[in-house]
Parts: structure tokens; sequence; C-alpha cells
């Protein structure tokens, strides 16, 4: 029933437009994979960043760090999971590098990361299109704690720019292509599993660029977060265990910390995934029970279908807060509030919001499932018809 509300999604809007080639504007721009991107110059004229001329893209060389430190540690007060939830939500709103050289603070408008330092910079974006294929990713570090974070977007969802096109292929060909196939990301002679087939070609065009910063950072003394929501917590899946099958002497100083991701791959994935990266988290979103409705799960989490094969990695935590159809708050326009009410909650749970007010409470996170609701469940005797009916609430 769950995978059904994605493909409804896409009944009435299955004719999509193919971008065509552009002509980039400028000297400081070359054209690849479709997508015309500013050139290591243009950039960043001071020369910290390496061009790679067989994959044409750009490498932030950071200053190297040579204290022992763990990545608690040099992180200090700042929280790790909302830092990375905040980056990850901002990485939706990058296009065309408008980013680089700014702090993730100038958009801290509710107060979430203030303990975090004033070094934090972006410092580098990928963003590749070829045809049918849309990937994002942003790169964010602080020189002066040694820690950097490769964020990945989800699926895009802005329609500005005409770019109506390339949101629905990034639906139909990216989220709805849910063929397990061959995992090829580890390497050809690696064997880690079955994977969904358009996660792994999204990561796959921004596997060389990534994976070269991130060896960047971690040959230079730095812990490395990858993080990502929704699709973009699938690709940090992927990388994560890319990178790190690549460089295990180096796991210790990669943290992977996802939100809201779909299920990546069969049982094989999550056994190898499990074995090879250490540090790991799987954030979702849960609505609690309520004496009308039932405990209801955000929808993205709960696809594909456990009857497809997939599954989720290890360490799944789950967030419980309150009503997500009230996240638009009073601050909104009255038509504003009352268009959100009419998402279904299993939708509304997968706001970048709930995950971030979740964790900015950290009694809303729970290890397990709550045992108070499902016993409030059984108590109750919800029927599937119950359950089912579960987004008025």
């Amino acid at each position: 029933m769950n995978s059904v509300w994605f493909y409804l999604l896409v009944v009435s809007v299955y004719v999509v437009g193919i971008r065509l080639p552009e002509v980039c504007k400028t000297k400081d721009e070359y054209f690849f994979a479709g997508y015309c991107v500013p050139s290591c110059k243009s950039i960043h004229p001071e020369g910290r960043y390496s061009a790679e001329s067989s994959q044409r893209h750009c490498t932030f060389n950071p200053t190297p760090y040579s204290r022992s430190l763990t990545l608690e540690q040099r992180m200090g007060e700042c929280p790790i999971h909302t830092f990375s939830m905040f980056v990850s939500w901002l990485t939706y709103e990058t296009v065309a590098k408008k980013f680089i050289g700014k702090s993730p603070l100038e958009y801290d408008f509710m107060g979430r990361i203030t303990k975090c330092g004033e070094h934090w910079r972006v410092v580098n974006e990928y963003h590749y299109e070829l045809e049918l294929i849309n990937s994002h990713a942003m790169v964010t570090v602080n020189e002066v704690l040694g820690v950097a974070v490769i964020s990945f977007r989800g699926t895009e969802l802005t329609i500005k720019n005409d770019r109506w096109d390339t949101v629905l292929n990034d639906w139909i060909f990216g989220d709805l292509k849910m063929n397990l196939v061959d995992c090829r990301v580890a390497g050809n002679s690696t064997n880690c599993g079955r994977v969904h087939e358009g996660f792994q070609l999204h990561y796959k065009m921004l596997q060389p660029a990534v994976e070269a910063q991130i060896k960047a950072f971690l040959f230079a003394g730095y812990k490395v977060i990858i993080t990502g929501h929704s699709k973009g917590a699938s690709l940090s899946t992927l990388s994560a265990v890319a990178t790190i099958s690549k460089n295990p002497e180096q796991s210790s100083s990669i943290t992977m910390i996802s939100f809201a991701s779909p299920r990546v791959g069969d049982q094989d994935f999550v056994d190898f995934y499990n074995k090879v990266v250490p540090s790991s988290i799987n954030y979702q979103s849960v609505h609690p029970a309520t004496f009308f409705c039932p405990e209801v799960h955000d929808l993205v989490t709960t696809v594909p279908s456990e009857k497809r094969g997939f599954r989720h990695v290890k360490n799944e935590k789950y967030i419980y807060f309150g009503n997500p159809n009230d996240i638009s708050g009073e601050t909104q326009p009255p038509i504003v509030r009352r268009l959100v009410k009419l998402i279904p909650t299993a939708l509304g749970c997968h706001f970048q919001q709930v995950y971030l007010d979740g964790l900015f409470k950290p009694e809303s996170v729970n290890e397990h499932v709550m045992l108070e609701s499902k016993k409030f469940l059984e108590e109750k005797n919800f029927s599937r018809c119950g359950r089912l009916h579960a987004k008025v609430c």
C-alpha cells in the first residue's frame, strides 16, 4: 500500500521533458554531464582548489589538522546530529554554487546551531545532470575544529526556473526505479549485495568527485560526517559504504548520519554495510499514537517494501515529535496552514522541520519503536482500516 503513494504521484505527470544540452555563458564555466559547472579558478581564485582533469571536478584542499581528538571532542557543545540535519536541509537550497564561502549559521533563523561556532563555511558543491539523472552534494567544513560535512540533497522539489521537467525526472527515474541490482559502488571486485537501481545510478554520478573530496579531508586529519535527508540519506548510505570499503584504515574518521532514508538495499547489502561502517545512525520520524489514531511512520522510510527484498541498515532511531501537520506555525498565512493540514500524516512526518524540531528536543528521540505506543494500540484494538485512516489526525 505504501508504494502505491509514490506511483499515484506519477500517473498524471509521466510525460516529461528531457533537458537539452546548454551552452555555457562564460569562459569560467565548463560543460560536464549536461550542466555548466564553474571552473576551479572561478570558485576560489586563491588556489585552495585542485582540478581532477579526468573527471573535470574540483577538490577543496583543507589546512592540515594535527590534533588527535574524537569527533565529539572536536564538536564540543555543537549538537552533531542537529547540525547534520540542518546542513542536509540547506543542501536542498543550493543551486549553482551560490553558497560557496558562506556559513550555515547565516541561515539558522531559529537558533538551532548557535553553539556550533563561527568558523563553518560551505567550500564546494557538486551538481550533475545528465538527461534523466539529477544529483547534488554540498561540502561544509570547519578548519579550526578539523571537521567536514558531506551532505547529499534529497529529491528536488522546487519548480523554480522552469525546472519542473528535472523534478519529475528525479522522481520517476530516481526514486521510483526500485529494482534491486548488483552493488557497484564499493568496486567491481567487492560483493556488497544488491541495491536500489535509481539511488546507485544517482550516486555514481557524484562518486568520483565526492570520494576525492573525502580523501582530501581524511589525509589532512579531519573527521568526516556523511549525511543527507530522504533520497540524500540513501546516497549518504552508499557514499559511506563505498568510501570506507576502499579506505578501511580510515573507518574511525567517518560517521554516517541519515534522516528519513528509504530502504537502500537487500539483506546482503545491509550485512556488508553493518560490517564495514562502524559509526552509523539512521533517523526515522514517527507520529505518536493518539486517542483517535495509531502510530504513523514517515512514509518514505517504509519504502521500497520489505516484500521486494529491501531492508534498512543498522542503528535505527525514532523521532517522536507531535503533529507534523502543525509545523507551518502561526506565522504562516491561514491558507498555507489549511493546505498543510490536508497532507497525510505519513507524508507530513517526512518534512525536514519535523526532524530538526525533534532532534532539538532530545526527549523526542527513542532507540526503539515505543513499547507504550504498541501497548496502547493493542488495548484500543485498532483495525487495519483505522491505520489507513491515520491521515485524518
